[in-house]
């Protein structure tokens, strides 16, 4: 049962809500006329939700590594993850492109830029250092690029793997930190933020190693200092702490609660009988890459239904249809299209019996 680590799950679908929620609450402050997408609820988005998909994902990469020291290991591993994470990307992506083109005609589509974004190289765009044509893509790119090197890793024993990691990654930041790249691809991989990602391969290593003596807590104490330490990141996000910070910059205020929450995460024992609670946050984690994915989709038909309506409710009435909305939409997208798509590229065929042959 530990071997499933729920608690992580859990935590990472809570992260992708937050995106989701911090996104239909943008589009409040705009109805309100009173902000942007560079506001405060921005600031919550980047401040936490992307700081844990990146300590979850070094952490996920390491619990999931198969074989090292061998070229056809490291080669499995990055196929397996670009099948895991591309088709639904590219589904959504093309989706947006409809989109834009049905709203704003074909000659809207920059070509380019969508290159850039199926390729998962981040590029810049207005006030946007680090964009993707879905908007949400640009952690992908970072994404892709943590494969990448951890595939290279792969190659190598795992004590020589573990040094290369910390170099690779050390080595980068001090690179970006020398020469300062102004180019949007390599100032988004050097930049300190994918120490984040290098922390979570650490949690790994160290959870997979001194896995018999880690500390174990129960399920109520460690979803109740979770929950302490979300609500207390959010509160202080909203009251101003990380103003004029940008999400890849070192931010100790936000990395430190979130690499204790994934440790928190990491020791909380699974509950042994499931609840309502415990069956949603499940469901929440299963679904958070499709509700990632899809809810920009989902909260711009939300918006036509909303400009389409014959009277002008209440700005906070848009939050009560769209968050609902986008959870649901998730939730659509991952049983109608994520799930098969695992099932079709990822699924391992059945062994079949030898056929006796006749004597």
């Amino acid at each position: 049962m530990r071997d499933r680590l729920g608690t992580i799950q859990h935590l990472r679908g809570i992260a992708c809500l937050m995106v989701a929620i911090a996104h239909c609450l943008i589009h409040v402050a705009v109805l309100e006329g009173r902000g942007d997408a560079d506001g405060r609820h921005r600031a919550v988005m980047d401040g936490t939700s992307a700081i844990f998909f990146f300590v979850i994902s070094g952490f996920i990469m390491v619990h999931v590594s198969g074989r090292y020291g061998t070229l056809s290991g490291a080669w499995q591993f990055l196929t397996r993850r670009f099948l895991r994470i591309a088709p639904l990307y590219y589904l959504c992506t093309f989706a947006m492109v409809v989109l834009v083109a049905v709203d704003r005609g074909l000659a809207a589509v920059n070509f380019a830029d969508l290159f850039l974004s199926l390729a998962f190289i981040p590029y810049a765009m207005g006030e946007h250092r680090f964009a993707a044509f879905l908007i949400v893509g640009w952690t992908l790119s970072y994404e892709m690029f943590y494969y990448v090197l951890f595939a290279i890793a792969l190659l190598m024993a795992k004590p020589k793997a573990i040094v290369f990691l910390v170099c690779a990654f050390c080595g980068l930041v001090l690179a970006g930190a020398i020469f300062q790249p102004q180019a949007s691809a390599p100032a988004a991989w050097t930049s300190p933020v994918i120490l984040l990602f290098l922390a979570g391969c650490m949690i790994g290593y160290a959870w997979k190693h001194y896995r018999a003596h880690w500390p174990v807590l129960s399920p109520r104490l460690g979803y109740s200092l979770i929950t302490l330490i979300l609500v207390a990141q959010v509160v202080a996000f909203n009251l101003g702490a990380s103003d004029g910070l940008s999400h890849i910059e070192f931010r100790p205020f936000d990395w430190v609660p979130a690499l204790l929450t994934v440790m928190i995460a990491v020791s909380t024992r699974e509950v042994s009988r499931e609840t309502l609670a415990t069956r949603t946050l499940a469901a929440l984690g299963d679904s958070s890459y499709s509700l990632y994915l899809s809810h920009p989709l989902t909260i711009i038909a939300v918006m036509v239904f909303w400009n389409r309506l014959p009277f002008e409710p209440p700005a906070w009435v848009f939050a009560v249809i769209s968050i609902p909305a986008v959870i649901v939409g998730g939730w659509v997208v991952y049983v109608l299209a994520e799930r098969p798509l695992v099932k079709l590229l990822l699924s391992k065929p059945k062994a079949h019996a030898p056929l006796a042959l006749p004597a």
